[in-house]
């Protein structure tokens, strides 16, 4: 969706340090930018020691100077790709043409 509608392709499983070995891997996004989208699947409304998990992963992700993008099922594909273009704009990222 993100490719189809202008953006550039992102990478994927984006390493994330802080000093040392990964951390985490960001499902996608613009590592020069230090923009990721991350999909927050089912298991993060029913496994709530993963959803606690993953939310202090987040904050290390942000301390470490990266903005994400979360998205979850429900939302529309408009809301996405203007979320991800507000980001990915404030973060530096060029002019793109897209269709809502």
């Amino acid at each position: 969706m993100l490719i189809d509608n202008g953006f550039p392709v992102p990478e994927t499983q984006i390493p994330v340090c802080d000093g040392g070995d990964p951390f985490a891997f960001l499902d996608m996004g613009w590592r020069d930018l230090r923009l990721g989208v991350e999909y927050d699947g089912d298991q993060h409304r029913t496994d709530r020691p993963q959803y606690v998990k993953d939310m202090r992963r987040l904050r290390r992700i942000n301390a470490c100077g990266w903005e994400v993008v979360r998205v979850i099922n429900e939302d529309r594909p408009a809301e996405i790709l203007g979320r991800v273009y507000e980001s990915y704009i404030r973060l530096g990222g060029v002019e793109i043409d897209f269709i809502e």
